[in-house]
């Protein structure tokens, strides 16, 4: 904790940095100061060189829940807990808001200004984020600390801390299941692209589109490799498949000439929030669908 705190005040966080720091308050115990300024504080930082380099990242973190509360590997600088506002089933937050409003009116503009915040205190590059949130959340995560506005986003997949700004690999590829789409009709300017990484969603998919129709065109992906919860090995590969979702997309998107753009997907939480990330200049509004807790898929929210 105290690590994490020097650093997001700017100073170094090493082991031997903390150990003059513990060297410093025993000088003033020893020495029973009873005020510390902020000028004799100065004066110690900048003697004993604590201050990190100009060029040093900058990060915060951010602990985010919708699902269940748990320790990780970092304290955070900032909490989002969404659970009181998610239907629970057995002490776990569930996929469906208890108000369906609440996306769009409360939680959205509350993720904007949690990012107003942390830009204001810290201004720091990288926000590294830890907790259990449902996939909506995690696109909406990805989305406010977007790469358009300098952002990287650090997230825990299977005990591995995967970046954003890693290179994405050149040998993971994003595959069409339909080849350029299926046509369903027009006038309703709105199409839907389905993404399966865990496991194939197009039945699910298939199954909203006939029950709510509206939808003029379906675009099915997925990455080359089998697919299951280890088809992203590593940061590189979810960054080239967020990449690759996003630039296939946009031209799907762009040859239907939608307005609307309706985004499934069935995968592990980095691919939501990559995704999300990069999730600019697509479509004037993009809705994100959940998988509910009674089967099939609801709307979450929209982005505009």
């Amino acid at each position: 904790m105290i690590a994490d705190r020097m650093q997001l005040l700017g100073l170094q966080y090493d082991e031997n940095a903390m150990l003059i720091a513990v060297g410093i308050i025993k000088k003033w115990i020893k020495e029973k100061k009873e005020y510390i300024s902020t000028l004799v504080l100065e004066e110690e930082i900048l003697n004993h060189k604590l201050y990190m380099p100009s060029n040093t990242e900058k990060a915060a973190s951010v602990y985010f829940v919708t699902i269940k509360s748990r320790k990780f590997d970092l304290a955070p600088d900032y909490i989002l807990d969404w659970r009181q506002y998610f239907k629970e089933t057995a002490g776990i937050g569930g996929h469906e808001l208890i108000n369906a409003e609440d996306w769009n009116k409360t939680l959205l503009p509350e993720l904007r200004l949690l990012e107003d915040r942390i830009n204001t205190e810290v201004t720091p590059t990288l926000i590294r984020a830890r907790g259990f949130a449902r996939l909506s959340a995690w696109f909406a995560f990805g989305y406010t600390f977007s790469q358009v506005a300098g952002y990287t986003i650090e997230v825990n997949q299977q005990e591995k801390m995967w970046r954003t700004d890693e290179q994405p690999s050149r040998s993971f590829n994003v595959i069409s299941e339909n080849q350029n789409g299926e046509i369903f009709g027009q006038g309703n300017k709105t199409v839907a692209v389905g993404i399966s990484v865990t496991g194939s969603l197009e039945l699910d998919v298939r199954k909203y589109i006939n029950e709510h129709g509206g939808v003029d065109a379906l675009l099915l992906l997925r990455p080359a490799v089998d697919l299951g919860p280890s088809c992203f090995q590593t940061a590189a590969d979810v960054t080239a498949f967020s990449e690759q979702i996003k630039a296939k997309t946009r031209a799907f998107v762009k040859e239907n000439g939608a307005d609307t753009l309706m985004l499934f997907y069935f995968g592990p939480l980095s691919g939501a929030c990559f995704i999300g990330h990069q999730l600019n200049a697509i479509c004037k509004e993009v809705k994100i669908m959940e998988n509910s807790n009674s089967g099939g898929y609801i709307e979450s929210f929209v982005l505009y």
